[in-house]
């Protein structure tokens, strides 16, 4: 798009065919253009905005995402010592008899 509108900005002729471009073509090409490039800067800032909550997003999830890792292992640490008591038990139980 910045091409386009350096070529209309630059060229009163086209450089191909050598014919004029009419001045309220170039203008009206010319300001079609910057309003476009406008809309779409103003797209791209919201874009970027969007972008940025869902990276904060992400991060938050991360994190609890690590807290749900470490509460898995403490848990899995918690149920392999309920076996081992439970096998303390059932010696216990066994020597009592």
């Amino acid at each position: 798009m910045l091409k386009i509108l350096k070529f209309f900005k630059e060229n009163s002729q086209c450089p191909t065919c050598h014919q004029n471009i009419h001045e309220v073509l170039r203008d009206a090409k010319t300001d079609v253009l910057v309003q476009t490039g406008k809309a779409l800067a103003e797209e791209i800032k919201v874009f970027d905005e969007a972008v940025k909550e869902y990276q904060v997003i992400i991060e938050r999830q991360e994190g609890m995402n690590q807290m749900i890792r470490e509460l898995r292992k403490q848990a899995s640490e918690t149920e392999r010592e309920i076996v081992q008591f439970e096998f303390q038990n059932l010696e216990i139980q066994k020597e009592n008899c």
